[in-house]
Order: structure tokens, then C-alpha cells, then sequence
């Protein structure tokens, strides 16, 4: 998944819970909840690349445009349990964490 794709889909999800969960909308801020387990669940299967450039090729009528990917090196807690989660795993762990304190507010 690109960079610029996971901060989009993690943010959106993350102000569409904040917006229900200040408005006590439960159905809103699961939502927002399940978008960022959607997006942590995408960096584990596809893992987080940037683009890092490009090239051109310019033929008579043609142009191909073909860009260069480079993986992004986030590492944390390198010697324990969560850090071999990997991001990934720690984005769907707060994904996670938000919904069931969403759908346990009145319990």
C-alpha cells in the first residue's frame, strides 16, 4: 500500500471515529474504527512502500511512464513481542482498541 494511500485512509478513519465518538453516534465511530483496521490489515498483507521516482520513455507517439517503489523502514520496540508485530499489525491493534471502547461506552 503507498504511503500517501495508508495516511488518507488511516486519517479519514481516525477523524470519522473522533466525530462519533464526541457525538455518541456508536454506528459513526465504528465505521471510523473499521477503516483504520481496513488500513492496517492492507500494509500487512501488501506492506508500505513510497514512490521514489520515475523514467520516461519518449518513442515517436508514445510515452511510458513506469514508477520506482521503495519499502518503508518503520521499525518499534525492536527486541520485543510488539515490535515483530510490525506496523501493520500495531495500526489494527488500535483499530481494534477503538472499536471495542466504541461498542462498550454504555456497558
Amino acid at each position: 500500500m503507498l504511503l500517501s494511500t495508508f495516511s488518507t485512509v488511516f486519517l479519514l478513519g481516525f477523524a470519522i471515529w473522533l466525530v462519533g465518538h464526541y457525538f455518541q453516534y456508536k454506528g459513526v465511530a465504528a465505521i471510523g474504527a473499521a477503516f483504520i483496521i481496513i488500513a492496517g490489515s492492507a500494509i500487512a498483507l501488501t506492506d508500505l512502500v513510497a514512490r521514489s521516482g520515475e523514467t520516461r520513455v519518449v518513442d515517436n507517439n508514445t510515452t511510458t511512464i513506469s514508477y520506482q517503489y521503495e519499502p518503508v523502514d518503520i521499525r518499534f520496540l525492536n527486541a520485543t513481542i510488539l515490535g515483530s508485530l510490525g506496523l501493520g499489525g500495531l495500526v489494527m491493534a488500535l483499530g481494534a482498541v477503538l472499536m471495542a471502547q466504541t461498542l462498550t461506552e454504555d456497558l
